[in-house]
């Protein structure tokens, strides 16, 4: 059951008492509606002795118009990302940060003390989460073909007419094979891109496999031949889906902006030669995701859209043609001439009709200062963990001179400790931490855990955080949220 809250309010559902420290359950996600307002700003705040924990794929999602830039969480102690979790915000610890393995931080990390990486992430504050529960970050969708291990092509060649084909393993055994050509893009063997882009696919695959899916949206036989299906999450309950012999499927958008399909199995995706997907009413391409468990084999001449993710291998049989991107954990090939473009990304960021009426927010103003030049900053230490993290944007920073190590690989950025821009950075984290934590809470949030909530523009506050403020004279309004918010 989902929750909402508004900037003055309390967040209904179960309420479980005094609570210091917020979570979010294991494959659950909590929701920022920016209610189309382009300075929609949230502070979300625990108590000082209070920590932040996220579950292993969970999810922070961004919808109408909300900006991750906008969003800080203001955590008293510890702030620890389950693994394979997609996170937004900037995150402001008292204590030490520790990020999963897997995990995706869009935003910043400060914390007073250790930044603990355990390999396999990736920071960037241009990564996004679409609107249907996928996340389509900024390096794969660069990339036509993307494969771990070795993409082959056909001795007749195929046209990548845009986007760029790459593999991210290295070794000998990571190549690129066969005749192609590439009209607009390069080929990536082991670059920063393509293992930014491998960690994005993950990311994308663990939030499309577990979406849940709409009711009366399963196909018992898993054939997709024939139907004319609206926007949607589809499952089968066979395991896979299929497009028969010249079978064609029709997604109608019915002229709604930023309809979505998500095709979710567990098993193999194949279509029959000359099979067709047809977009119709203002459906895109960029909107269509196919999630794979098993393999997927697009028959000969089969023309297909959307984004294929595959966990094993994915087939494109001679003359075979898809308006998207074909992205797999294992490998890519081509069996004779086919084309690949990826379609521009028309979709939008948000949805909401527009009422006319702007919501009210908390006049706070918070201010990185240099801070923002860091994805991450400590005051004592970085770790990393062996497998290698991914800071796409920003630098990576210890104030105190502490050590930075481990196996990570900046693409805008550079490694300080012990800097003037270091000791900057953190005097201004401080400033802002203060302003954060001394803002005026807007809503008490009855629940310390946030799974399913929807939560608009405001200071969201722990219960024992907004009775602190209220004891020490330093918050207007009452537990039930109502009174103004004020400038910090």
């Amino acid at each position: 059951a989902s929750a909402s809250a508004s900037a003055s309010g309390d967040v209904t559902g179960h309420d479980d008492g005094d609570s210091d420290s917020l979570s979010l359950g294991a494959w659950s996600s909590v929701t920022l509606d920016g209610q189309n307002v382009s300075t929609s700003l949230w502070v979300i705040a625990t108590s000082a002795s209070g920590s932040l924990s996220t579950g292993a794929h969970s999810s922070v999602i961004l919808t109408n118009g909300a900006e991750s830039s906008n969003v800080f969480w203001s955590v008293g102690s510890r702030a620890v990302l389950g693994a394979s979790s997609f996170f937004v915000g900037e995150i402001l610890a008292g204590t030490d940060i520790v990020l999963g393995s897997g995990s995706v931080l869009k935003g910043r990390g400060f914390a007073m003390s250790s930044v603990t990486f355990e390999g396999g992430c990736l920071v960037s504050s241009s990564a996004s989460y679409s609107r249907s529960g996928v996340p389509m970050g900024s390096r794969v969708k660069d990339f036509a073909i993307l494969a771990a291990t070795s993409v082959s092509f056909g001795v007749d060649g195929t046209v990548i007419s845009s986007g760029s084909v790459g593999v991210s393993a290295g070794g000998a055994s990571a190549v690129v094979t066969g005749n192609y050509t590439l009209m607009n893009g390069t080929t990536e063997l082991h670059t920063a891109s393509a293992i930014a882009g491998a960690i994005e696919v993950a990311m994308m695959y663990n939030a499309g496999s577990t979406l849940s899916c709409g009711r009366g949206n399963y196909a018992s036989s898993g054939e997709l031949s024939g139907l004319s299906l609206s926007p949607g999450v589809y499952c089968s309950s066979s395991g896979g889906f299929s497009i028969g012999q010249m079978g064609v499927v029709v997604l109608d958008a019915h002229n709604v902006s930023g309809a979505t399909w998500v095709f979710q199995m567990s098993g193999n995706l194949t279509t029959g030669s000359d099979a067709r997907v047809i977009l119709k009413n203002g459906a895109l391409a960029s909107n269509v995701y196919w999630i794979v468990g098993g393999s997927a084999s697009i028959g000969y001449a089969t023309s297909i859209a959307g984004t294929i993710i595959a966990q094993s291998s994915l087939r494109f049989g001679p003359y075979a043609s898809l308006d998207g991107h074909g992205l797999s954990m294992s490998r890519v090939s081509f069996a004779g001439h086919s084309t690949v473009t990826v379609p521009d990304d028309t979709s939008g960021s948000g949805s909401g009709s527009g009422s006319g009426v702007v919501p009210e927010r908390a006049q706070l103003e918070l201010y990185l200062g240099s801070s923002a030049d860091f994805a991450i900053l400590a005051g004592t230490t970085v770790r990393f963990g062996s497998s290698l993290t991914v800071i796409a944007s920003g630098s990576v920073g210890s104030s105190s001179g502490g050590s930075i190590s481990g196996s990570y690989i900046l693409q805008a950025g550079t490694t300080q400790s012990g800097t003037p821009g270091a000791i900057q950075g953190m005097r201004d984290f401080v400033i802002l931490s203060d302003a954060a934590s001394g803002a005026l809470c807007t809503t008490t949030l009855l629940t310390s855990d946030l799974s399913g909530l929807i939560l608009a523009a405001g200071v969201h506050c722990t219960r024992s955080r907004s009775r602190a403020h209220i004891g020490t004279g330093a918050a207007g309004g009452s537990a039930s949220g109502t009174g103004a918010g004020a400038g910090a």
